[in-house]
């Protein structure tokens, strides 16, 4: 559970039990939102106020996947480089990928791991562009603060449009 309030990451069990994985006293978080985990059990998250997509270790240390520590931006390229990110909010997992919607970028991105050049890149919206309300493929799309993301079984992204007042889908090339 992302506790956004608390800055802090917490499991629940399946007795109800709280426990927490990285706390408020840690200084690593400063408003997680998302969360999605591999079948393998690797938790990863987006820290909205962070501006990053980072990976949750069981011994409470963090990971950073993707963006620069407090550094707002909206650029598509590798990890720790010029991939940036702005209100990254929420997460989803297809298949090896990570999909996150990009609340103040109005944008939905993908991270793809290929070993040494993990990078991201823009799949709905395009850098710099303003805020809309547009039906479209890839580039063509626009959204008001997308704040939600997850997979339908057909394997389609769903988003949570916010201010546009919408569920929109983003049907996905094989």
């Amino acid at each position: 559970m992302a506790d956004s309030g608390n800055f802090a990451i917490r499991k629940i069990n399946s007795n109800g039990n709280v426990s927490t994985i990285i706390g408020a006293n840690s200084g690593l978080l400063n408003r997680p939102e998302g969360l999605a985990i591999t079948p393998g059990g690797t938790l990863y998250y987006t820290d909205y106020n962070r501006q990053i997509v980072g990976i949750a270790n069981a011994n409470g240390s963090v990971s950073f996947v993707m963006g620069r520590s407090n550094v707002r931006g909206f650029a598509d390229g590798p990890a720790g480089g010029t991939g940036l990110l702005d209100g990254p909010a929420d997460i989803a997992i297809l298949g090896s990928d990570l999909y996150l919607v990009s609340n103040r970028n109005n944008a939905i991105r993908k991270i793809t791991f290929d070993g040494a050049l993990d990078s991201i890149s823009t799949i709905a919206s395009s850098v710099g562009a303003a805020a809309g309300d547009a039906e479209g493929d890839g580039k063509d799309a626009r959204f008001r603060n997308p704040i939600g993301i997850a997979i339908d079984p057909s394997g389609n992204l769903i988003i949570t449009d916010t201010n546009n007042h919408r569920i929109r889908k983003i049907v996905l090339p094989n």
